[in-house]
């Protein structure tokens, strides 16, 4: 139980660390932060490091291995959008039982989770989802 909420708060923390790098009235600053491991990021190191930093705590060289823990793993498969004041994530339903007790401690969090159906076509889902949000 303590080991959930230091985890929360370490999350938390994070967070808001990568939120006051986005602003919606400062043109120096970008609207928001867009973060594709995985395939579909064409295995972008930068988007996996973030995610081991939020959702794994790693610091220093524990960022730079090459993959999530392993019950993480899913989370390869999402897209997330950190803004100023929200958090927005297109998952997979076993993505969203990974994280979602962590994520779901941030009060402002848009979520998309496709049913079986929209699950063939997740990829055009995902830029409709995001297109309305980024803008």
């Amino acid at each position: 139980m303590k080991s959930d909420i230091l985890k929360e708060n370490f999350f938390l923390h994070r967070l808001s660390n990568l939120q006051a790098l986005c602003s919606s009235s400062n043109l120096e600053l970008p609207n928001a932060l867009v973060f594709v491991p995985g395939l579909d990021g064409k295995q972008n190191k930068g988007s996996l490091m973030i995610l081991k930093y939020l959702f794994q705590g790693a610091v220093g060289r524990d960022i730079y291995e090459a993959s999530l823990d392993e019950s993480l793993d899913c989370l390869e498969e999402i897209v997330l959008v950190i803004q100023e004041s929200s958090v927005s994530v297109f998952w997979s339903n076993a993505a969203k039982a990974a994280i979602s007790p962590i994520l779901n401690t941030f009060p402002y969090v848009l979520e998309y989770c496709p049913t079986q159906e929209e699950e063939e076509n997740v990829r055009i889902y995902c830029v409709l989802f995001f297109s309305d949000r980024c803008q």
